[in-house]
């Protein structure tokens, strides 16, 4: 169930990212990130009616913590709970609630791969790329469009007549909604 925050044992309140989920399964055994499986009576819901659509839901590993956990994305939100949050973000239905359902691991084919992604499910954070001014090389800074700094610095070297540039950005991004994004697979059982 989505929650905001979280109290650890010794007190402290931090923030929860409700985009993942740890589960626990019998075994890890050549479980890798990055593989996808669908669970028995769990199907996908219409985003906006929450409908069953009658197809299996697709879920992600995102790491192998241990032996016998999962982190995946996203996370099961069946409803079965019947919170306000549950109801809002659910994403999935289950037919029953057995702990012991059967996965079903999918794309198990080595294929080549092309990503996707919705425009806004992706966020490129722009970063400070610190260059000191005053060591010598020339340095000039310019900005794209979307915000992201880009840095030229330009080097004479008197011993071999040369000048050197260098141009460098600093820039990380973040999935915002996985469920926007992912990737498609020719070819696979």
């Amino acid at each position: 169930m989505p929650k905001a925050t979280n109290i650890a044992t010794t007190g402290e309140t931090s923030n929860v990212d409700n985009r993942y989920q740890t589960i626990t399964i019998s075994s890890t055994t050549n479980v890798v990130a990055g593989d996808a499986f669908t669970i028995a009576n769990c199907n996908s819901v219409h985003l906006i009616t929450k409908g069953d659509t009658g197809q299996p839901m697709t879920f992600r590993v995102i790491s192998v913590p241990s032996s016998t956990t999962l982190v995946i994305s996203p996370p099961i939100i069946s409803n079965q709970g019947g919170s306000d949050a549950e109801v809002q973000y659910q994403n999935c239905t289950m037919t029953s609630t057995a702990s012991n359902a059967a996965i079903t691991f999918l794309n198990t084919v080595t294929n080549f791969v092309n990503p996707f992604w919705f425009k806004d499910s992706i966020e490129l954070l722009p970063g400070r790329y610190a260059v000191p001014t005053d060591a010598g090389a020339a340095v000039m800074r310019a900005a794209t469009d979307q915000g992201i700094e880009l840095v030229m610095q330009k080097q004479y070297d008197i011993n071999t007549m040369r000048t050197k540039y260098r141009l460098d950005t600093l820039f990380g991004v973040v999935n915002k909604q996985p469920m926007m994004s992912g990737v498609m697979m020719f070819s696979q059982t």
